[in-house]
């Protein structure tokens, strides 16, 4: 393996799977606040010190999926072609890729306990874009640039459309990593 290669990337069923996996978190959080506090049944009862830890817990926890899904499908790929998984780049692509990953959920944390629920969605679509970037420029592939400026974009006008938050986290955290997946794969 080249000291300039990586097998773990968002493309080809990796992509598709991280997006179905956003399509499930996306799913979970929608059912959990939907309605909250517009009722005297259900989850309207619990605090909403709770409500807050569990859409925590559901991102963390496909935040932490998703990063495996990273790890088994480069582990795959370099087994498949006998090579080693950890090069010095690849140490290098996963200590960035962490470290942002960290930083993003510590900014989300922040931002939903300040009660900047209307800036949720558009820090995380233009965090995830500002990964993807990085992530290309690491890679030196040009492949991930378009997902992760689409991302931004997705991002500005999730900050000025409200009330439309679900659709643009159903587009950019589910759809375009799976469409990003099966376009990687088709032209492998």
């Amino acid at each position: 393996m080249s000291n300039q290669s990586s097998y773990f990337s968002l493309s080809g069923f990796s992509g598709i799977f991280i997006g179905i996996l956003g399509l499930i978190a996306i799913f979970l959080l929608r059912k959990m606040t939907n309605g909250y506090g517009q009722s005297f049944d259900g989850i309207s009862q619990l605090p909403i010190l709770f409500v807050e830890i569990g859409i925590t817990l559901i991102t963390a926890l496909i935040t932490i999926l998703s990063l495996f899904v990273l790890w088994f499908r480069g582990k795959k790929k370099a087994k498949k072609r006998n090579q080693k998984l950890w090069s010095s780049f690849s140490k290098k692509q996963r200590s960035n890729v962490l470290i942002s990953v960290l930083v993003f959920l510590v900014i989300l944390i922040v931002t939903a306990t300040k009660g900047y629920y209307s800036l949720i969605t558009p820090v995380l679509l233009f965090l995830y874009g500002l990964i993807l970037l990085n992530l290309g420029r690491l890679e030196g592939s040009r492949s991930l640039l378009p997902l992760g400026f689409i991302e931004i974009i997705l991002a500005i006008l999730a900050y000025y459309i409200h009330d439309n938050e679900i659709l643009f986290l159903v587009i950019g955290i589910g759809i375009l990593p799976i469409i990003y997946g099966i376009f990687t794969y088709n032209k492998r």
